[in-house]
């Protein structure tokens, strides 16, 4: 559904960024810079993160692979893109950390690429307000586009608007 709606050669997580205005011209630039070298390592970026955190300036860098990210797949995209980070410097000097990392089972869903691999899994959808006289919603992930998405609950599909959402994460069964 998602990815139709992009031109040819445009990135959906670049698009899905700007669209919701949550990154920032750092996380923006470095998405452009290093997303073809992970994909030539054999996985996906998906997302791209600057922000503050307890230990100062953090960049991380979100990848996937269908067979899973270990620890030594997160260590060989970073020295990949650690050299051409330095040069792009998008950071204008500012000191940061630089992560990789898996999106882990517990990822909110937010990217594109994230509805897309879970769609027909169970999702649990947490909302700002109540949504038809509930606050959680648990069911199938049928469908998303840009705006909306669709869970299938007790035989109903329900069609929900994006903004409504506060939280959708993967049903997570032990």
């Amino acid at each position: 559904m998602l990815e139709g709606s992009f031109k040819s050669g445009e990135s959906p997580l670049l698009k899905f960024i700007i669209g919701k205005n949550m990154a920032s011209k750092i996380e923006i630039e470095v998405e452009s810079a290093v997303k073809e070298l992970i994909e030539g390592l054999g996985y996906e970026l998906i997302e791209v993160d600057y922000s503050k955190k307890h230990d100062g300036m953090n960049l991380t860098l979100v990848i996937y692979s269908e067979n899973g990210i270990s620890i030594n797949d997160c260590e060989r995209a970073h020295k990949a893109v650690d050299g051409v980070l330095d040069e792009l410097d998008s950071t204008n000097g500012v000191k940061y950390i630089l992560s990789v990392s898996s999106p882990g089972l517990d990822r909110p869903i937010k990217t594109p690429a994230d509805f897309r691999r879970n769609l027909n899994k169970d999702v649990t959808v947490k909302f700002y307000a109540p949504f038809n006289g509930a606050k959680e919603i648990t069911g199938k992930l049928t469908g998303y586009t840009e705006e909306n998405f669709e869970i299938e609950t007790g035989g109903e599909i329900l069609k929900i608007d994006l903004s409504l959402a506060a939280k959708i994460e993967l049903k997570l069964d032990f």
